[in-house]
């Protein structure tokens, strides 16, 4: 039986990170980084540990990767994943039927054109799945920073099933992107979570306690209070940042949907049954963040861009669906 030492404890530590490593590395290769995929493996070199006691040259060695790799990803990972981006990006708007912007390739634009003539596939097989992975990590950023919720969400949409029919047309795939709000499309099977998550935010509180009186007493009565938002816009930046300062960002981030309401129903004891629901998709046709970065090239203009997941929806291989959160809670957990 092995012996829990701190040296075991670290060198399993170690193993585990390099092997969260190859996975982030095999993603870069998919998703078309190889430079950034050989200079990473080097790190899971640095991260494994010896068998034996390391001499100076191997841990000079593992210090000079370790600064390797962060100097790395700023000047061969960004550049990378920005071209990969970028091309996507445009591609997707060729094929949505938008205006591109300047610094868009136009052969990129003119290929998803070309697609959307044909009703092909917008994506190959492997550019799924390197979408999929940058998806996937973005979910794992959000569980890092404690925002299990939209971590969640996040991760689900590359899981539920496609609800678009047999030989969707055109019209019908450009519309997933659009889809809550009553706008049309097709959505995924229904999703519902046990959880009092909203009772964090003071203005879900404040909204309910104003909405109260307005529900019958008798068991079973109900009262739809509509719509609430807890930002002015979805993509409106210092929005979220007031909602991190006088709010709950970690609601903002997971229930911040355009169709976003709340359904109070009466029970037989006095308490009240919440329900929220809300269509959970990226709803850009043209949503970027950019920011200028330093390489060995020059500036380049790094795209995180929604436009590519507008793009998997239309495809069917990213989908949205319906969240549902059902909590019940007392009168007084809302009281002044």
């Amino acid at each position: 039986m092995p012996k829990f030492t701190v040296k075991n404890i670290v060198a399993g530590f170690r193993i585990a990170l390099a092997l969260g490593w190859v996975v982030v590395i095999a993603w870069m290769f998919v998703y078309g980084m190889p430079l950034s995929g050989l200079v990473g493996l080097t790190g899971i070199w640095a991260l494994w540990p010896s068998a034996g006691p390391s001499s100076w040259l191997r841990r000079g060695l593992v210090l000079g990767v370790a600064a390797l790799v962060p100097i790395s990803v700023g000047l061969i990972g960004f550049p990378e994943y920005a071209a990969t981006t970028n091309e996507l990006h445009c591609r997707t708007l060729g094929f949505m039927g938008n205006r591109a912007p300047q610094d868009c390739d136009a052969a990129a634009v003119a290929r998803g054109v070309s697609i959307a003539k044909a009703n092909g596939p917008l994506f190959s097989a492997r550019e799924r799945l390197g979408i999929h992975g940058f998806n996937h990590l973005l979910a794992l950023g959000g569980m890092a920073v404690f925002l299990p919720e939209v971590a969640g969400e996040t991760a689900a949409m590359s899981w539920v099933a496609n609800p678009l029919p047999p030989g969707a047309t055109l019209a019908q795939r450009r519309q997933q992107c659009r889809v809550d709000q009553g706008n049309g499309g097709f959505v995924a099977r229904p999703v519902a979570v046990d959880s009092a998550l909203l009772m964090r935010s003071a203005k879900v509180r404040r909204a309910i306690a104003a909405a109260l009186p307005k529900l019958g007493s008798d068991a079973g009565s109900t009262l739809d209070m509509g719509e609430i938002h807890f930002v002015h816009g979805s993509n409106d930046n210092e929005a979220y940042g007031r909602a991190f300062l006088e709010d709950s960002l970690r609601v903002a981030l997971a229930l911040e949907v355009g169709d976003s309401r709340i359904v109070l129903h009466r029970r037989a004891d006095g308490d009240v049954d919440g329900v929220w629901t809300g269509t959970v998709q990226y709803p850009g046709v043209d949503i970027a963040f950019m920011f200028p970065w330093p390489t060995i090239w020059g500036w380049r203009q790094v795209r995180v861009s929604e436009t590519v997941f507008c793009g998997m929806q239309a495809e069917g291989a990213m989908n949205p669906f319906v969240l549902t959160y059902n909590w019940t809670f007392s009168p007084s957990d809302v009281a002044g």
